[in-house]
């Protein structure tokens, strides 16, 4: 099996598939020009990513359909090029939110402090059991509890302080009353799959863990659609009444 050479994060209100499979369009480096207030030629070569323009336009052809309603950020990881839009407006995170509780999760067993045997009194599960189904059907209930076990708010300043500035998962009043939203952006969905797939997020054992459980991701509507059996797509999907998320790669 092998991953397509690509990320992608979609947040949007609507469903756009092969963007990934996509990714990889060929294109032709524009013309090199001089400068007319030059006396002698320049020719000074400047490098440029034929990859790059085409992404681009795959990714505006996307969202100029759906206009706001839609955030995407796309990676070409073999050619080194990306396109988005919208890549930093908040979005309602949906299920998206379970990859963040996961990664928190796993460096807690990485650390030592968790350990995927431990059993969760908020389910009565291990914890092993519950990132699994919370990736692969994402199950709620063991998301909720996941997040409650390392602390919405730890959570939240974890990630603040990694950078992942556009996100909030602690959407409770001090009494644990659900009063808003869990938010985050493309931009911070990409930034944890690119540091999961360079291998800088987790330990190497967490790592494989992590990947093989996205792909055994058993909703496939939307970014995986059009693949063949010969490639594998490890993602995660959101989605509420009027929303539709997929981000991997």
């Amino acid at each position: 099996m092998k991953y397509v050479s690509g990320v992608a994060a979609v947040l949007a209100g609507v469903i756009l598939i092969t963007a990934v499979a996509a990714a990889v369009v060929l294109g032709s480096a524009p013309a090199h020009t001089e400068s007319s207030a030059q006396a002698v030629a320049d020719t000074t070569e400047v490098a440029v990513n034929p990859y790059q323009a085409p992404l681009e336009q795959m990714v505006d052809g996307f969202a100029g359909r759906y206009s706001d309603t839609t955030g995407l950020y796309v990676i070409d990881l073999t050619h080194d090029a990306q396109a988005s839009h919208n890549e930093s407006q908040q979005f309602v995170a949906a299920s998206l939110y379970k990859l963040f509780v996961a990664y928190v999760v796993l460096d807690a067993v990485d650390t030592g402090e968790r350990a995927l045997s431990d059993i969760m009194q908020e389910t009565g599960t291990t914890v092993e059991y519950c990132l699994d189904v919370m990736i692969t059907v994402s199950d709620n209930a063991c998301g909720i509890a996941l997040g409650k076990l390392v602390g919405w708010q730890t959570i939240d300043e974890r990630l603040w302080d990694e950078g992942y500035g556009d996100t909030t998962l602690n959407n409770y009043d001090t009494a644990g009353n659900l009063v808003t939203d869990k938010l985050t952006t493309p931009r911070d969905i990409m930034t944890l799959l690119r540091h999961l797939y360079d291998g800088t997020l987790l330990s190497a054992t967490s790592t494989e863990y992590f990947m093989t459980l996205l792909e055994q991701q058993t909703l496939n509507y939307a970014l995986p659609t059009g693949l063949d059996g010969g490639v594998s797509f490890a993602h995660k999907t959101g989605a509420l009444d009027n929303i539709s998320h997929d981000a991997g790669f």
